[in-house]
């Protein structure tokens, strides 16, 4: 009869909680974690929706906006030169901000850069953030944050997208008002993303209705793979989720992806041989 290796299980009274506590907390606040991303992320949004009723609302809000993001792109891990480019456009949209926020006038220049180096920073931030939710060896809480964290960054990105069509647009862009400021777009940005669709705003172009139409398809995929996907295979190895797909395509008569079949098969072959003899 093979002999196996057995973990001694520790009754409630003997466990670590407090050792179990703190690597939790190094996972979700050191160098590599997302949960305060995450939460600058929410801050961020809270003021750009309430960027109009703050003296300088909408330069603090991209302050915050672009200081969260950078972070989010620092410990995702970005390439070097990724992170440079993403640093630069991120200056040029707090300096376009900023003087669209002085300048007197109503000139148009300004904010249309500022809108459009917003929504370009925030769509380069997006792939490094996925990329490091998607790369944990072990999904664990803080990637859980990371994924939604992502999903945030979705709704700011679109939020930009469509102030800089508000912007270019020579009519309204909502139906119930004849300027969609920062915070209406970002309001009208997550109530699409969410697919809550209150109602108080409404696209008027199709320019409009197309890339609100595509944000609710996108951030209810979004819900029900990636997030979903994530929350229950909490505590998993990916490599053990790989097994159990792999295992369920045989059972079910499909032929299995050869690299994922390969992997196993070694794993397996290193199980056996490091298996003691019976």
């Amino acid at each position: 009869m093979a002999r196996g290796r057995h973990r001694r299980h520790l009754p409630n009274d003997e466990v670590d909680w407090s050792g179990a506590g703190r690597a939790v907390a190094r996972e979700l606040f050191g160098p590599e974690g997302f949960l305060v991303v995450f939460l600058l992320i929410l801050a961020a949004m809270f003021l750009l929706q309430a960027a109009d009723s703050i003296p300088g609302g909408p330069a603090l809000a991209t302050v915050t906006t672009i200081g969260a993001t950078v972070l989010a792109m620092s410990r995702a891990k970005a390439p070097r030169g990724w992170l440079r480019v993403g640093i630069g456009v991120g200056l040029l949209a707090v300096a376009a901000a900023t003087v669209a926020e002085v300048q007197t006038g109503g000139g148009q220049v300004a904010p249309v850069v500022g809108a459009t180096t917003f929504a370009v920073f925030l769509l380069l931030t997006l792939p490094a953030v996925l990329g490091a939710a998607f790369g944990h060896r072990r999904i664990t809480l803080n990637t859980v944050a990371a994924t939604l964290t992502a999903f945030l960054l979705i709704g700011m990105a679109f939020a930009a997208l469509y102030r800089m069509a508000a912007l270019l647009e020579d009519g309204p862009f909502f139906n119930q008002t004849d300027e969609a400021t920062l915070s209406d777009t970002t309001y009208f940005s997550y109530v699409t993303l969410t697919t809550l669709g209150y109602g108080d705003l409404s696209p008027a172009s199709s320019i409009g209705r197309g890339m609100a139409t595509l944000e609710a398809v996108m951030g209810q995929v979004y819900l029900v793979t990636a997030v979903a996907l994530t929350v229950s295979r909490l505590g998993d190895n990916r490599r053990d989720v790989e097994e159990v797909e792999l295992d369920a395509e045989l059972d079910a008569g499909a032929p299995p992806d050869d690299d994922r079949a390969r992997d196993a098969q070694a794993d397996s072959d290193d199980s056996d041989e490091a298996s003691p003899p019976t």
